[in-house]
């Protein structure tokens, strides 16, 4: 029986090759074998059938981006793994398509979005309006749709044209706390919504400055301002777009320093640190405009990069990226990464921030790149200071549950009037430390001080760490160098 069924089997194998070979209609002349990758092609309209340029295609999961041209039309290459296909343009509602196997024209129409938003804003507990307050609604599925506005003199807002979506809603004021919420579709488009402001606890500010073109009084619109704070950390999401006059406004901002990030196609990036402790009207800032242009090349690619510390393998946020005698650059957000899609050529590329030694690159775009592209950088060492990094583990080699503490000391026994103490955490998941630029001493008689390292761990769970959970180790500190110091701490 097995060996009538391996002889039919072979009969039909060799009826489909010979079929194939011969041209036969009764079997397919070739036969479909997707590739790693396909070309995705297609064409945007409206309901009426107009073509719709500059919207963004994105494919998911790999980020990969073109915009549509003149006619509507786009072409884009997706690799087999890909899910889904997204289409994106201000004022209209997002569309998504997951992937079939085999089809590669995807055609979209978008609709353009025609509902309204209304909205009062009133002192909590009160009927007195909000005037001059400012509201930014922004779409959670189509990050282009994000719309700002003022109160009147009646605390009224209103929303014209915009998408039936879901939004999160913003609002801020002047001496009063900022206020976010989430907005249903429903939401939009239902009638008048009132809104309540909390009188602000604690001091809050404005920070307002104009932008212009180095070397002229030209107002730079259009350029993105961005607040952070100083371990380069985007505040609360504070992104603001110059206007026509090159002015920008950040309101309720509390006493502190924080850095001020200006970056425009064409235009160098610029940064600057400025402290707020009461209303802030930072100077003009002047960005030049760069002198290359945009390189010649047949077609575009895509390049990730991912920058990280030499020391302690962490991503690092607000890293200056600049592809040199070009317009390209950008700063990288919180996760330490920034994607380009640049037209294949050769580039010369700049990591650049304050703290460390500046990474260039030369890249040919036409080479294989292997996406995220890691750069990493190296903390930039004053000459008279030194650095101290290790890693923390446990004798019983669990891992750490909590906080473990890390404590550099250094006694001078009062010989020179100076004593040094400062305190970091280790990562709850490597264990890894690091104290940075710290300060070498020396006694009268030209002799180095040495830093008493001292790790605890709150093994028992009591809430303190007891002189039991704490383990030492006495480090040489060199003049522009780092120093390992690996600290066990013994399990009880």
């Amino acid at each position: 029986m097995k060996q009538n069924f391996y002889i039919i089997a072979v009969l039909i194998t060799l009826f489909i090759i010979l079929g194939c070979q011969t041209g036969s209609n009764s079997f397919p002349s070739s036969i479909y074998i997707p590739s790693s990758s396909v070309n995705i092609t297609g064409q945007i309209t409206d309901n009426t059938g107009t073509p719709i340029s500059g919207v963004k295609i994105v494919i998911i999961p790999s980020a990969k981006t073109v915009y549509s041209d003149i006619l509507g039309k786009y072409s884009i290459p997706v690799s087999i793994d890909s899910q889904k296909i997204t289409f994106l343009k201000k004022d209209y509602l997002s569309e998504e398509s997951l992937f079939s196997q085999g089809i590669t024209v995807y055609n979209k129409i978008l609709i353009k979005g025609a509902s309204s938003f209304t909205g009062t804003l009133y002192e909590k507990d009160t009927t007195i309006p909000i005037t001059s307050a400012n509201i930014e609604i922004s779409s959670k599925t189509n990050s282009l749709n994000v719309y700002t506005t003022t109160s009147d003199i009646n605390g009224l807002f209103v929303f014209n044209s915009i998408p039936s979506e879901e939004y999160n809603i913003k609002i801020s004021c002047d001496n009063f706390s900022i206020l976010t919420e989430d907005l249903t579709s429903t939401q939009i488009n239902s009638g008048s919504h009132t809104f309540y402001l909390s009188p602000s606890s604690v001091n809050e500010y404005t920070v307002t400055g104009n932008i212009m073109q180095s070397g002229t009084n030209n107002p730079v619109s259009g350029a993105t301002v961005e607040l952070y704070t100083l371990n380069d950390l985007l505040f609360q999401n504070q992104k603001k777009l110059t206007d026509s006059s090159g002015k920008y406004l950040f309101q309720n901002i509390p006493t502190g320093f924080f850095k001020l990030i200006i970056s425009k196609n064409n235009f160098t990036t610029y940064q600057k640190i400025i402290s707020v402790d009461e209303n802030e009207i930072v100077e003009d800032i002047n960005i030049s405009i760069t002198t290359g242009s945009t390189p010649s090349g047949t077609g575009t690619k895509e390049i990730v990069f991912v920058i990280k510390d030499a020391d302690t393998g962490l991503n690092i946020p607000g890293v200056i990226i600049e592809f040199k005698d070009s317009h390209f650059n950008s700063i990288t957000n919180n996760n330490g990464s920034s994607t380009f899609i640049v037209p294949i050529a050769q580039y010369n590329i700049d990591f650049v921030k304050d703290g460390y030694k500046t990474q260039s690159r030369t890249m040919n775009m036409a080479d294989v790149i292997v996406n995220p592209v890691n750069i990493i950088m190296v903390y930039d060492l004053v000459n008279n200071l030194g650095n101290i990094k290790g890693e923390v583990t446990r004798s019983d080699t669990l891992p750490f549950v909590g906080e473990v503490a890390v404590k550099a000391t250094l006694h001078t026994l009062d010989e020179i009037g100076q004593n040094i103490s400062i305190i970091t955490v280790a990562d709850q998941i490597t264990g890894k430390y690091i104290f940075r630029n710290l300060q070498i001493l020396y006694n009268p008689d030209g002799k180095e001080y040495k830093y008493i390292l001292e790790a605890g761990y709150d093994f028992n769970g009591s809430g303190t760490i007891d002189t039991e959970e704490i383990s030492y180790q006495i480090v040489d500190l060199e003049a522009g160098k780092t120093s390992i110091a690996d600290i066990m701490l013994i399990a009880p």
